[in-house]
């Protein structure tokens, strides 16, 4: 396998989950590395759960097409909606990307 081939097999894919907390089914795409840096890094920062939810949100849903629905102008609007709603959201991104406790958990009895 060339490095073409290699970063084509290998860039961020797109799985659509249904989150009825949140009355729907999302497209969410999966973190490239960079992306999980700066997830991470909030992560870090100590900040409110809401936060760290919403940035995750931000960062993996995407609409049909691959572009992301919510922007860093939304982080307000989505702390501020129902917190089962945005939670479910985060869990999900969680779980397409193998980040939070499940996902160790896996991993650690693999």
């Amino acid at each position: 396998m060339d490095k073409n081939a290699f970063f084509a097999a290998n860039k961020p894919r797109v799985t659509p989950l249904p989150v009825p907390e949140a009355n729907g089914t999302f497209n969410f795409q999966d973190f490239s590395g960079e992306t999980r840096d700066a997830v991470m890094s909030i992560a870090r920062s100590n900040g409110e759960a809401s936060d760290y939810e919403a940035a995750l949100v931000i960062a993996s849903v995407v609409d049909d097409a691959g572009n992301p629905i919510f922007s860093d102008d939304d982080k307000a609007a989505l702390k501020a909606m129902n917190s089962r709603a945005l939670s479910a959201l985060a869990g999900a991104v969680m779980k397409v990307n193998k980040i939070g406790v499940e996902a160790e958990d896996a991993a650690a009895k693999n």
